[in-house]
C-alpha cells in the first residue's frame, strides 16, 4: 500500500481513493508521499531528518494514553510501542483493545472513530481523561 498502490492511485487521481477502496478515509497526495516516505525508513518518522521526530517526542511531558487496536495491520501493537517509546519525557500508559474488549467482531484501524466502539472503547477513554483532570 504504502510503496505501490498508494503513491500509485495518488499520482493518478491526485489523492488516494482509499474509501472507495474500503480502507477507510481518502488520502491527500501530500500525506502519502510522506507515509511512503516514512514506511521506507527503519524508524518511520523518527528517522526523517526534516521532521527531528525524537527530539520533539522528547519535549512530551505529562500523561499520555497511547492506545491500539489488536486487529489493526497498520497501526500495530509493535508499532504502537515503537512510536510511544519516543515519549521518553511523558508517563505513558499504554493499552491495547481487542475486538472483544469492544464487543465488536472487528476493530481495525478505524474502528475505535466508529459508533460501535462508544458504548465500550470511548468510555474507557473518557474515564482516563476524567482521571487526568
Amino acid at each position: 500500500m504504502l510503496n505501490l498502490l498508494g503513491p500509485g492511485l495518488a499520482a493518478v487521481f491526485g489523492y488516494v481513493p482509499a474509501r472507495r477502496l474500503g480502507l477507510g478515509e481518502d488520502i491527500p497526495v501530500a500525506a502519502m508521499r510522506q507515509w511512503a516516505r516514512w514506511g521506507n525508513l527503519p524508524g518511520y518518522l523518527f528517522d526523517d531528518p526534516a521532521m527531528n521526530g525524537a527530539a520533539r517526542a522528547a519535549t512530551v511531558t505529562g500523561p499520555v494514553l497511547a492506545v491500539g487496536m489488536s486487529d489493526d495491520p497498520w497501526g500495530t501493537p509493535a508499532q504502537v510501542d515503537l512510536l510511544a517509546g519516543h515519549l521518553t519525557g511523558a508517563d505513558v500508559e499504554r493499552r491495547t483493545w481487542t475486538p472483544e474488549d469492544a464487543g465488536l467482531p472487528r476493530i481495525g484501524h478505524h474502528g475505535f472513530m466508529r459508533r460501535g466502539a462508544r458504548a465500550t472503547l470511548w468510555t474507557d477513554l473518557v474515564t482516563w481523561f476524567d482521571k487526568q483532570s
